[in-house]
């Protein structure tokens, strides 16, 4: 496919508007769908993220099997010495495993259902995406293989290095002697160092995709949307059309600033692109090339504060000159009045690609063999796709009807407080219509960042959990470390050491672990972070800001877990633990 295109390429019109490029191929099987397109990449991030939860998950439990090994060695031992091989001893151990994994994964499945209803349920309803939720024989079936293999996996390796200890020397050693607890393997220490470094790279991961959702939502789109209310309106009978009628009675309620109205669903991306030609004062020399169409009301750039850089605004008479495409279906032509063609306004891209060297405002375009009237030229404005360029817009005038369009209102006055003065002024008009979705036009923007907020807050959900994981697991491992060393906390309490030198013994040694993980964590976002980079917007996957970031809520909230331990044992009477020695 990619050679056919190369070779038909230069055949193709209007090729500044193409461009280099090359074709996109699809399954058939599954056909093409735009909201598979939209949500394939984030669901195969998020599928990434939910198996590195896991590894985190599994990380931790690894180390506390280990260290519950190591505190049963002499069990261990004791075994061993009367003839259980080492494959009798692991299973022993493993079972615990197999014990936790039943009860964790039933407790799972209690909450999958919910949990994925909640999932859903957060995105908007006319997204699209609404996936099956029921717990089906097969979610189960992979629900329980994952727990089962998990436990094997994590669970056996400390079980194995737990059997294969040296029984005689341990068993040598006098109970009560203070050596009965040996010191944590290296193992366990590298198991919380990858835990730390997979964390640190869903934090980052979090950190990238809510800098891209807060750098859309504070991107300047070119028009007003804190106060201007949008809203449309409904009734029972779609023979009655107060479209227009509604439009002229706006003005005068009473908070409105101005109005206008736009055909419905072009600010969410909705658009046509038909094909313009621009014809400038020579012959031959006109343009051609593709742009989108916004069909709008009078006062269109008033109400939206988009800025005139040239002409005018649209009125009430340019919408008399605007072709009434509705009036064949009542018996009529629906041809332009005798006064004059339509009218246009274009967006500042649009007249500096059709008009380079030339002021556009009273020049002439087609669209489709329709003749159309510069009066104007806009600023550019993004909507819809917000990661793209702003598009090339060609405005022109749209004969309301109510099942089609939104109508606007300028104002500084909440949608909550404008719907009852819009609802009464169309019971005015005709009591049997509603206004719907009356929502200030910043919402209607937000709609259109569903998958952003979805790939957002899931991250940051996985980057919290793996945040609370780490922190356990370092909790965990202090509270061990304690544990194997309280003689010598002892001691050195006895012979005059600050509870700040003994916690702070605990803390280098933290410090050390979140160093080696951090480094771990770094190598595996550099890795990684680049293949979603086209989720991004105006963030680097090497962000400094965000892996600076990430980097210090990890080290503070590892630090945090180590300290509370830590302190503990400082407090600890030197004599009590002594006496027990």
């Amino acid at each position: 496919v990619d050679l056919a295109f190369a070779q038909l390429e230069p055949l193709l019109p209007r090729r500044d508007f193409w461009g280099p490029g090359r074709p996109r191929v699809y399954p058939a099987a599954s056909g093409y769908s735009q909201l598979r397109s939209d949500y394939r990449t984030p669901l195969v991030v998020l599928g990434i993220s939910t198996g590195l939860l896991l590894m985190v998950t599994c990380a931790n439990l690894a180390f506390l099997f280990l260290a519950r090994g190591t505190a049963r060695r002499r069990d261990v031992a004791v075994h061993a010495a009367m003839g259980s091989g080492r494959w009798t001893l692991a299973s022993q151990l493993l079972a615990d495993g197999l014990l936790l994994a039943g009860i964790g994964g039933g407790i799972g499945l209690l909450v999958a259902g919910w949990g994925a209803r909640s999932i859903v349920g957060y995105l908007p309803p006319d997204s699209g995406f609404a996936p099956a939720t029921s717990v089906d024989a097969r979610v189960l079936a992979f629900a329980g293989t994952v727990s089962l293999l998990s436990v094997v996996l994590f669970a056996l390796l400390p079980a194995l290095v737990t059997s294969r200890r040296n029984s005689n020397a341990i068993l040598r050693e006098p109970i009560g002697s203070g050596r009965s607890t040996a010191r944590t393997p290296r193992l366990g220490w590298s198991i919380l160092v990858v835990q730390v470094g997979f964390s640190l790279l869903l934090v980052v991961a979090a950190g990238l995709f809510l800098a891209t959702l807060q750098n859309l939502r504070n991107l300047d789109t070119g028009f007003e949307q804190d106060n201007v209310v949008q809203f449309s309106i409904d009734s029972p009978d779609p023979g009655v059309d107060i479209g227009a009628s509604l439009f002229s009675g706006l003005p005068d309620i009473p908070f409105a600033e101005s109005a206008t109205f736009y055909r419905a669903d072009r600010l969410t991306g909705g658009l046509r692109t038909p094909t313009l030609i621009g014809l400038d004062a020579s012959p031959g020399t006109g343009r051609s090339l593709s742009a989108q169409v916004f069909e709008v009301g009078p006062r269109f750039f008033t109400t939206m504060r988009i800025p005139m850089i040239a002409g005018r605004d649209f009125n009430e008479r340019d919408l008399a000159r605007e072709p009434d495409t509705r009036a064949r279906f009542r018996g009529g032509d629906g041809l332009a009045p005798a006064s004059g063609g339509p009218v246009g306004v274009l967006s500042e891209g649009l007249a500096v690609s059709l008009f380079p060297t030339r002021d556009p405002v009273g020049r002439t375009v087609f669209v489709d063999s329709e003749e159309i009237e510069v009066v104007g030229v806009a600023s550019d404005i993004r909507y819809g796709a917000l990661r793209e360029p702003a598009p090339r817009i060609l405005y022109r005038m749209w004969r309301p009807v109510y099942y089609a369009t939104n109508f606007a209102l300028l104002t500084d006055t909440e949608p909550a407080a404008a719907t009852p003065f819009v609802q009464s002024r169309i019971d005015e008009l005709d009591d049997s219509f509603l206004a719907r979705d009356v929502q200030t036009v910043r919402a209607v923007v937000e709609a259109t960042l569903e998958r952003e907020r979805f790939m957002a807050w899931l991250a940051a959900a996985f980057g919290v959990l793996a945040l609370s994981l780490s922190a356990i697991g370092i909790y965990g491992s202090i509270v061990l470390s304690v544990a194997q060393r309280k003689d010598e906390i002892g001691i050195r309490m006895a012979l005059g050491a600050r509870t700040w030198q003994v916690t702070g013994m605990f803390v280098r040694q933290t410090a050390g672990l979140l160093v080696a993980g951090v480094l771990v964590g770094l190598v595996a976002a550099f890795a990684t972070t680049r293949s979603v980079s086209t989720l991004l917007f105006e963030v680097s996957p090497m962000n400094p800001g965000t892996i600076g970031g990430a980097i210090g809520v990890l080290c503070l909230t590892a630090l945090v877990a180590a300290v509370v331990p830590a302190r503990k044992a400082a407090r600890v009477q030197p004599m009590a633990v002594l006496r027990h020695k």
